[in-house]
């Protein structure tokens, strides 16, 4: 019972998937029920320069311009705030119905397109249901199956799961590297994918292809661009331990970015006071910010917490080499931060004190691109 209860949470629990140092790490998602959890592939280089231009036959013909009756968006819910007893309570009583209504789904694979809950809060959920079509017909069958027809929501999917698998398949294939991430599932029933922020235009030719079948993201921003909302972070305070130093060695000189949207940077950390610094940490995160440390790009590249041991004896360095994201936060400056002075914040993860410690906000020339 334990198990499907689990079950039943992570399956409303996934969403998109997002990618170490260099280009960004793809992602991708077997084609397993939209339970499985994303693999993970080798670092792709950036796209050739010119290679812009995608052109592949359509998978399969397929009904995608858009959603009339879409499934609930999910908004922030505090499961911790409540005793998880009453978590699991309202997921055992809705256990029943997320059987009955995946029996039905597989009884209809044409237009089958996913399950879960939805809730409304951390005490208060229902059991969503979404087909391609025929709305009306489903949901009335299923409400003479369901023991709280009240609580069913059934929804309009802009794909179904076998066609999701096929094109995200297909797009595996096609695409090669030139994504950061594809999966196929969540409760939109769209196919998800990132691409690096300067392919706008292959996000339009994905769009134009497949419709609302798949859900594009380029860099950190939704496409298009006019749909897309601010998902800056807050202010970046400094605060390194103390007699730890951060610098960017190589900025004296205008930083050139690739064809994917990063610049390389050397950071490096110095020990300048009389002690040892010794902490657990990672591969370093890294936002460009303005000069009060006001992040002006999300770093996309999914960096590791923990991993690499920080020892620094009093007057020693250590030095790391980072590719920066410049996928813009805001949709006013476009998919990419423009080329101009700017300023780096440099985030280190410290195992001691379970909490990251950012460095003051560190200039930096971006060329022309």
């Amino acid at each position: 019972m334990m198990a499907v209860i689990l079950a039943a949470i992570a399956l409303v629990a996934c969403g998109d998937p997002s990618g170490s140092a260099g280009a960004p790490m793809p992602t991708i998602q077997s084609n397993e029920p939209d339970t499985a959890p994303p693999a993970t592939r080798a670092v792709a280089p950036p796209p050739e320069p010119g290679d812009s231009d995608y052109d592949a036959a359509p998978v399969t013909a397929l009904d995608a311009a858009g959603v009339d009756e879409p499934c609930p968006s999910d908004e922030p819910v505090d499961m911790n705030a409540t005793d998880s007893s009453i978590l699991l309570d309202e997921t055992s009583r809705l256990e029943p119905m997320l059987g009955i209504v995946l029996q039905y789904g597989s009884e209809h694979p044409d237009v089958f397109g996913g399950y879960g809950l939805h809730w409304h809060s951390s005490e208060d959920a229902s059991v969503f249901v979404s087909f391609t079509g025929d709305l009306a017909e489903h949901r009335d069958a299923l409400t003479e199956l369901v023991a709280y027809p009240d609580e069913l929501i059934v929804c309009q999917a802009p794909a179904s799961e076998a066609d999701r698998n096929a094109i995200q398949a297909t797009l595996l294939d096609e695409l090669s590297d030139r994504f950061i991430s594809i999966g196929s599932g969540g409760k939109a029933g769209a196919v998800t994918v990132g691409l690096y922020p300067t392919d706008e235009s292959l996000a339009a030719e994905l769009v134009e292809r497949y419709g609302a079948a798949v859900d594009v993201t380029v860099g950190a921003l939704t496409f298009p661009l006019d749909d897309a909302v601010s998902v800056c972070g807050p202010r970046l305070e400094p605060n390194l331990v103390d007699g730890l130093q951060i610098e960017i060695v190589n900025a004296t000189e205008p930083v050139r970015a690739t064809e994917a949207g990063t610049i390389a940077v050397e950071i490096q950390l110095t020990n300048t006071g009389d002690e040892p610094i010794r902490f657990g940490s990672g591969q370093p995160s890294t936002v460009i910010t303005n000069a009060s440390g006001e992040p002006r790009t999300l770093d996309t590249r999914g960096v590791a917490a923990l991993g690499i041991e920080i020892a620094i004896d009093p007057g020693a360095h250590q030095t790391f080499d980072v590719e920066v994201s410049l996928a813009s936060c805001e949709p006013s400056n476009g998919y990419v931060i423009p080329p101009a002075d700017h300023f780096i914040v440099v985030s280190f993860y410290n195992d001691q004190l379970q909490a990251n410690m950012n460095s003051a906000p560190l200039p930096i020339a971006i060329a022309e691109y």
